[in-house]
């Protein structure tokens, strides 16, 4: 029985750190310009860094939870990570960014 409450202990507050990123990441979504949200050009990785590109670069908590989130999100949509990502099917990339917004 001990172990049942253990695991609801830890299960609530994994959802209650996953409530916080999403709260923190709606805030910052209401304070962002339009400009901002296109993507870089290049590859990240390569030629940008992705957390510098989304003004995480001093938020390694956030940046972390966030790919937390979508690599969940993508799990449940059936991404295969051997694949990268623009060569995703359409549909299951529309179903991550989809569960995002």
């Amino acid at each position: 029985m001990q172990s049942n409450k253990e695991g609801f202990a830890y299960k609530l507050k994994q959802l209650e750190a996953e409530n916080e990123v999403l709260r923190k990441a709606a805030a910052m979504k209401e304070n962002i310009a339009p400009d901002i949200l296109q993507p870089p050009k290049g590859v990240s990785g390569r030629q940008y860094n992705l957390q510098s590109a989304m003004g995480l670069e001093n938020n390694d908590e956030l940046y972390g939870a966030l790919r937390r989130c979508v690599r969940d999100l993508g799990t449940k949509a059936g991404l295969n990570y051997a694949i990268i990502w623009h060569r995703q099917p359409k549909d299951l990339i529309a179903k991550v960014v989809g569960a995002l917004l």
